[in-house]
């Protein structure tokens, strides 16, 4: 999907794209579990039987309203040098593009940070609130899914006309403000501030990454450098809940969170060193 967007797309509207493609998802995910809840009692067939029909609709709007988007076979201009072509293996292209590379090796950072909201953010709140810790989790979710349906298309209205690095780098900001607040607050309407906060990390990377990748990677090799980019970020969830157990185990919760600071801002200044890097050699534009 992430291939396809960039291929009907020029630079300068895929983060508008990718956006989109994002709210639409979350869109998906919101009203899917309140449709579930109402068949789930009484039609549980219906749900299941529902579930294909809508896939069906998805396949046909997609067939109906796009055309084959592969460059190699429309044989498009491509709209950047970077975008060009190439005839080597994959493995060799991506090391003929460093800057791509360091991207995701800084991108497994991202991911050990923010895998820590389905897996330390729990703990936690289960420390804070006890037996109501569930609810609450509950309701920083929920903080989460609004967050993401109302300000994706404001976040992107002030941030398109940056770099995506740019844009990325200030999302590390925004996860070492709204997950240290963790670690500090025990009131559930400041834990709600600290999630809209890291919520808006997490719409600048998912907004922004596609588009970097797309402006840095071949034509014929786009959805595979996309596919690297979703390793790193499983490498890093797997590494994040794994070390995180570790520091929990050792340090405690409480401590933990300051260690998702220093770690934000690292990446963070990694990212804005890989975009100085780039600028002047019109890599990224």
């Amino acid at each position: 999907m992430n291939a396809m967007v960039a291929d009907i797309l020029p630079p300068e509207k895929r983060q508008t794209g990718y956006a989109l493609q994002y709210l639409g998802i979350n869109l998906g995910v919101a009203l899917g579990p309140l449709v579930a809840g109402v068949l789930f009692n009484k039609l549980l067939p219906l749900l299941f039987i529902g579930d294909a029909i809508t896939s069906f609709i998805a396949l046909y709007l997609v067939a109906a309203n796009i055309e084959e988007t592969d460059p190699s076979q429309t044989k498009k201009n491509v709209h950047l040098e970077t975008e060009r072509e190439v005839k080597k293996n994959v493995f060799l292209a991506l090391l003929e593009r460093p800057q791509l590379l360091i991207f995701f090796l800084v991108y497994i950072l991202y991911g050990i940070i923010y895998t820590q909201h389905r897996f330390s953010l729990p703990l936690t709140m289960n420390e804070i609130f006890g037996h109501d810790g569930t609810q609450k989790f509950s309701l920083l979710m929920s903080t989460n899914a609004f967050t993401v349906i109302g300000l994706t298309v404001v976040i992107i209205a002030f941030t398109s006309k940056f770099h995506p690095l740019a844009n990325i780098v200030l999302a590390g900001i925004s996860y070492a403000i709204g997950f240290g607040m963790v670690g500090y607050v025990n009131n559930i309407l400041l834990l709600m501030v600290s999630t809209v906060i890291w919520t808006i990390g997490e719409i600048l990377v998912t907004t922004n990454f596609g588009v970097y990748v797309a402006n840095n990677s071949p034509s014929n090799y786009r959805a595979t450098f996309n596919a690297f980019g979703s390793i790193s970020w499983a490498v890093g969830s797997a590494a994040g809940t794994y070390l995180a157990g570790l520091y929990i185990k050792y340090y405690g919760l409480k401590s933990l969170w300051n260690g998702i600071i220093i770690l934000s801002i690292i990446a963070s200044l990694m990212m804005g060193i890989l975009r100085k890097y780039g600028r002047g050699r019109r890599l990224n534009k």
